[in-house]
């Protein structure tokens, strides 16, 4: 079954794995205001919705990050999100769970959380997986695993599942963007619900804040349309050049 989808996705941020928190907290704060603005001039886009806290390798490292960001996220108006620890949720005061360990945890999660936090699906590499996690009913379905956008465009498989997704289910679909915000128009039109971003944001050439303002613009309607106009001139330039 498929629903109508919203014209402008909303955003999710990924924080990087590694990162000195003093520094960043303040970074990752900044980004959340300068979001909050876009969206006061008029911008179509819910904006940033929730922060995935993927911060830290050790117990100890991932306590720190949840510690010091979930306040931060959560004082401006979106979700924060640790990775499958629910005692780290707990302790921390975060809003929920994005869950990356199999459907067994999932359903899980979804018994123990569900309503009063939100549980995510991730790590989803075929349609078999797809439709075992819409079963259980998460929150999301989540497209792309955590670290892996070195890229600068989606990973295609991870594309071509949520865009199917987004064709055949009624819960909201997540896609993970690459490393280059030149390609958010092209996602934009897959029909998700929400992008995660992690490095396009965080290590942008001029910076976190110019990032996410640039992201805001490509996604909404009339601009992404008009980028993907310019991609396929572009690409129709390329094929009459390269042709007999």
């Amino acid at each position: 079954m498929s629903q109508r989808r919203p014209s402008t996705p909303g955003l999710i941020l990924v924080t990087p794995a590694e990162v000195a928190l003093d520094a960043f907290a303040p970074v990752l704060e900044s980004v959340l205001k300068a979001a909050a603005s876009n969206n006061a001039a008029g911008a179509t886009s819910p904006g940033i919705v929730s922060v995935i806290i993927a911060t830290g390798r050790q117990d100890n490292e991932r306590a720190d990050a949840a510690e010091a960001l979930v306040p931060v996220i959560q004082g401006h108006d979106a979700a924060a999100l640790v990775v499958n620890d629910t005692r780290l949720a707990g302790r921390s005061g975060a809003d929920g769970i994005h869950s990356t360990t199999g459907i067994s945890e999932l359903r899980g999660l979804i018994e123990r959380f569900r309503p009063d936090h939100i549980v995510g699906a991730g790590n989803l590499t075929s349609r078999h997986a797809i439709m075992e996690a819409a079963e259980a009913e998460p929150d999301y379905l989540y497209f792309g695993r955590l670290g892996t956008d070195t890229f600068p465009e989606p990973h295609k498989k991870a594309r071509d599942l949520a865009t199917w997704a987004a064709g055949m289910m009624t819960l909201p679909i997540v896609l993970q963007a690459g490393g280059d915000l030149d390609n958010l128009a092209a996602i934009a039109q897959t029909g998700v619900d929400h992008i995660a971003l992690g490095r396009a944001i965080w290590d942008h050439p001029e910076s976190p804040v110019a990032a996410i303002g640039l992201t805001l613009r490509q996604i909404e309607p009339g601009t992404a349309n008009d980028n993907l106009n310019k991609h396929s001139d572009g690409n129709a330039d390329l094929a009459s050049a390269g042709g007999d």
